[in-house]
């Protein structure tokens, strides 16, 4: 009779993992694959990578890796995951909250949501962990256009293509700004040469109000 010991999962149950490796604690020890057991683990959506190792006399060992999530999409009052793998999980695989990727508006699948993704993989955790919302919002003359709303209270509007590399100055950016600003920083046609340009809330307010 095996023992199966899990590790390193954080979103797929043990039971899950378990399941997926058609291992059971009636199954014989001597009779263990461990590669068809791998095998057999990859083949669930969420991993990205699995080890089986048989620790004599009785003991598997499971170890696996989740693919990260990048970004999450609304659906019926859940939010469904988006792997960096480009993978949408089912519906019946969405989570109540959203915490730990930025959630996409707006979008549909297709061309502007690979690429968004894409971009999205290749952004640090520091930085992608402070966007709560990332909306599409393309123009008539721009259909790369979109908006993320960041959790500091800032908006951010850029073009999808080299959000990475832009997005990398936002926290420079935001230090430079001081914890008293609030507006809109526009990341559209910074490029290293030319500085994003922010507009500022309060100053539009105080405007508005002196009109």
């Amino acid at each position: 009779m095996a023992k199966i010991n899990v590790e390193g999962n954080e979103y797929t149950s043990k039971k899950e993992i378990i399941k997926a490796s058609d291992l059971s604690t009636h199954t014989s020890f001597f009779s263990v694959d461990s590669d068809d057991v791998s095998k057999k683990i990859k083949e669930n959506t969420q991993i990205k990578s699995a080890s089986v190792e048989k620790a004599f006399p009785n003991k598997i060992n499971i170890h696996v890796k989740e693919y990260d999530r990048v970004a999450y999409v609304a659906d019926d009052g859940k939010f469904i995951p988006i792997l960096e793998n480009g993978e949408i999980l089912k519906s019946n695989q969405g989570e109540d909250t959203h915490g730990d990727a930025p959630l996409l508006v707006g979008w549909t699948n297709g061309e502007r949501l690979e690429e968004m993704i894409k971009e999205l993989i290749k952004i640090p955790d520091s930085i992608a962990h402070s966007i709560s919302e990332i909306e599409y919002t393309p123009t008539d003359v721009n259909k790369m256009f979109i908006t993320l709303y960041m959790n500091d209270g800032f908006e951010v509007t850029a073009n999808i293509e080299d959000l990475s590399k832009k997005i990398l100055a936002y926290p420079q950016i935001v230090s430079e700004l001081g914890p008293e600003a609030a507006g809109v920083i526009d990341f559209e046609v910074y490029d290293g040469l030319y500085d994003p340009y922010f507009k500022d809330d309060k100053k539009e307010d105080e405007a508005e109000e002196a009109q």
